[in-house]
């Protein structure tokens, strides 16, 4: 139905009534074209009620739900659906607007063609400019000579010309003959290029990298990223190393429903440099004494979430599989940098990986399934790869490294026994072990705990007792020690008692508030002041006694066959100071006048523990007491965690000594943060060497730490961090990276240092199409 949205005048109503009397038409009627309704208004409209023409001057819009045309002149054809627009032309349709000097569309068919026209992409900001786009019935754009930027100006920073063209609704624009222009200069052609222009994951290559590194020689590294489907996509890799060959990568990523998730990563390349000898290997990796006899050389590292038949059933899986001891640090570059897996697992998955020089790698599967929070079995299965035994170096058939391979547990949660104010929990499991060299064979554990739970007034206190049983039936005595047994089954059995006793006191002062704050005004919207403090103190004991008994004879397969005795006593006190803040906050009403009101939140800004402990066992000690003097308390801990304010945090950590030794043990930070300004922690930890009987030839450490970040001027961003070895004088490692960030790009410059590498950086993110980067990297060895 047609409609005048803004009519000048009394007249001009009175003279659009007479012309319908008149007329063999209506003035208006609804037309529905392709099943959809069109609405015109404008300033002035005119009809030709016998052609089907109406004619808009003057803010003439043509709209249709969400999607509209507009424009100084619109001429629409009512039959036809063809519509012709002239001056200031502002088109949106299907999430694209389009500006133009002129246009023509057929809403029947959805083509159109327009004339000195800009498309501009509002989910990427990309902007397409044209003289002439055509709108085709697939809902595309198609477009001859065009220009393609992010950024605003008559002269962008950066843009591609093309000589022709088609956008895709939603995905993506083919071009041809793209030239990347830096302002006006061209500096990269391409014969055809897809840009993304959607945040969705799209296929296609993705940003190409080269650098230079002096163990690996000059590169160049190209990925092509395949948008499987929505839950699936695979990244394949090639690398160039000019001193080594081409490694391939692969990556699998998948997230099927909410409980699954998957990310699978493996590199491989045939190296043309082996290591024959640990006298031939590169200095960083000497220290090993390890060599390196194998030129096939991969890493293969995954963590899985999910289920097996049934949601219930939850299903884990850790692998982390390499070829030799070095890999890891050789290739600690682009798709096979270890921090790079190392921080998706932990972001993605909570768990880590073994550390980059680790001369093990594990690999685990786990499933399990639990009733209610009250019982549980798992189903685990652990293989370890000691890479020692690998690469040319201590044969295999020698390697004496334990494989769980399985492992059944059953765990019973701490819950009322029979009615009764006991509580019983308990855990078992049924494992086998086996070795390629050294004693394999089978064990059954099980360890029930019973407690009861006392409360009163004043605190509460929870005795319990636990026994563990242990059965094992060996069936390989291959290399075992002097002195163990040679008996097919063995058992063991010991018990441990544990008490806790924890109370709390506390007391609530009151600090009043001023009169503003009991009838808050709008004036004083955003005032705070503090109202109430809680000081609470939380005395808590723990006693753990864990029997003494030789277990020498027993298999050594893992920390459970070897429990320690423990008889020892740890007291601590907690003091709490918790703050009540009441805050103005300007409220509106129903009406949307103002109705300012008190709300209050609440801070732990100081909190500190103290914490000892004392051995019972060490205090009854006879052995070598000519060199070592009984010393059956601990350290002092005292610990204090200051937060007064949202940007400010503070916290010190200190061990002293009750034995005239001092400070034993620091452990400082203070963080500050601000969104405007940023954020920065430094850290400053210290370790005294100690030789006593409990704790001895520990090495003294004075580690300095700093990690931040500072938003500068002129849109810099400025990261670091930095970790330095204050008592060897040495630096861990470092890192320092300059962003700036432009209107529609970013360039970073980052330079790091470890104890393997340095290298300089130097990226440019080009935001607007997905954010591909260009990157030059320059690895050196120190």
């Amino acid at each position: 139905m047609m409609r005048i949205a803004q009519p000048r005048a009394a007249l001009f109503l009175v003279a659009l009534l007479l012309l319908s009397v008149f007329l063999p038409y209506p003035p208006a009627h609804a037309v529905d074209l392709a099943n959809q309704q069109w609405n015109l208004t404008a300033d002035r409209v005119s009809t030709n009620h016998a052609a089907g023409i109406s004619q808009a001057w003057g803010n003439a819009v043509l709209r249709s739900g969400e999607n509209f045309l507009s424009a100084d002149f619109i001429e629409y054809h009512r039959d036809t659906g063809w519509i012709y627009l002239k001056g200031n032309v502002h088109t949106f349709w299907n999430d694209y607007d389009i500006y133009a000097d002129q246009a023509e569309f057929d809403l029947v068919n959805k083509t159109g063609t327009i004339k000195n026209g800009t498309i501009f992409i509002e989910q990427s900001a990309v902007v397409v400019e044209g003289k002439e786009i055509h709108r085709t019935p697939m809902e595309s754009y198609t477009f001859g000579e065009a220009t393609l930027t992010a950024c605003e100006g008559p002269t962008p920073d950066w843009s591609i010309q093309v000589s022709s063209g088609e956008i895709r609704l939603g995905d993506y624009a083919d071009v041809h003959d793209p030239k990347i222009r830096i302002r006006d200069v061209p500096v990269l052609y391409a014969p055809f290029m897809r840009v993304p222009l959607q945040a969705k994951r799209q296929s296609g290559l993705l940003a190409p990298a080269w650098g230079s590194s002096s163990r690996l020689g000059g590169f160049v590294s190209q990925s092509f990223f395949w948008a499987i489907d929505k839950e699936r996509d695979m990244t394949a890799t090639a690398t160039y190393f000019g001193k080594r060959g081409v490694m391939g990568g692969l990556e699998y990523r998948h997230a099927t429903d909410a409980e699954t998730l998957g990310l699978w990563r493996l590199d491989y390349i045939n190296d043309r440099v082996v290591v024959k000898t640990a006298a031939e290997q590169e200095s960083q990796f000497r220290s090993q004494n390890l060599a390196r006899t194998n030129a096939n050389r991969y890493w293969l590292r995954s963590k899985y979430n999910g289920w097996v038949f049934d949601p219930s059933i939850k299903a884990k899986l850790d692998i982390d599989y390499a070829s030799d001891s070095t890999f890891l640090r050789t290739y600690d570059i682009l798709h096979s940098s270890y921090s790079r897996s190392y921080n998706d697992f932990v972001n993605q998955f909570g768990r880590d990986i073994e550390t980059i020089d680790s001369l093990t790698r594990t690999s685990t599967g786990l499933l399990s399934r639990a009733w209610d929070a009250e019982y549980a079995v798992n189903l685990k299965a652990q293989y370890t790869e000691d890479l020692r035994y690998k690469g040319g170096n201590t044969p295999g058939s020698r390697d004496p490294t334990v494989q769980l391979l399985p492992e059944l547990s059953a765990y019973a949660y701490k819950q009322q026994f029979f009615g009764s104010p006991f509580e019983i929990e308990a855990d078992s499991s049924l494992s086998y072990f086996d070795r390629r060299y050294g004693v394999s064979g089978g064990r059954f554990d099980a360890h029930p705990r019973l407690s009861l739970p006392l409360s009163s007034p004043y605190g509460s206190v929870i005795p319990s007792v636990g026994w563990r049983q242990t059965f094992y039936s060996v069936t390989n005595f291959q290399a075992n020690p002097e002195g163990r047994s040679n008996e097919r089954t063995q058992e063991r059995g010991m018990y441990d008692v544990r008490v806790t006793a924890f109370s709390e006191v506390f007391g609530v002062y009151d600090l009043g508030m001023g009169e503003i704050y009991r009838n808050p005004a709008a004036e004083y919207a955003g005032s705070s002041t503090w109202t109430a403090l809680k000081h609470s103190i939380q005395p808590r004991l723990d006693y753990i006694r864990v029997q003494n008994k030789d277990q020498t004879a027993r298999p050594d397969f893992d920390q459970f066959d070897r429990i320690q005795p423990n008889n020892e006593l740890r007291y601590s006190f907690i003091n709490v100071l918790n703050r009540k803040r009441g805050q103005i906050v300007a409220g509106l009403t129903e009406d949307g006048e103002p109705d300012p009101y008190l709300a209050f939140d609440y801070r732990d800004f100081i909190r500190h523990r103290l914490e000892q402990g004392y051995d019972f066992e060490e205090a009854k000690r006879g052995t070598h007491l000519d060199i070592y003097p009984r010393r059956p308390f601990s350290d002092v801990l005292s610990q204090l965690e200051l937060s007064p304010l949202s940007w400010l945090s503070l916290t010190n950590k200190v061990f002293i000594s009750p034995y005239g030794e001092g400070i034993t043990q620091i452990q400082n930070s203070i963080g500050v943060s601000d969104p405007e300004y940023g954020s920065m922690r430094v850290g400053l930890t210290q370790y005294s060497k100690i030789d006593e009987y409990k704790r001895q030839n520990r090495d003294a450490i004075n580690m300095l730490t700093l990690n931040g970040r500072l938003h500068l001027p002129y849109s810099l961003t400025l990261d670091a961090s930095y970790q330095r070895d204050l008592r060897q004088d040495t630096t861990v490692n470092a890192a320092l990276g300059l962003t700036w960030h432009a209107q529609c790009y970013d360039v970073s410059a980052v330079y790091k240092q470890d104890q393997y590498d340095r290298s300089v950086s130097l990226w440019v993110s080009i935001l607007g199409f997905n954010t591909p980067s260009i990157g030059f990297t320059e690895r050196v060895s120190p």
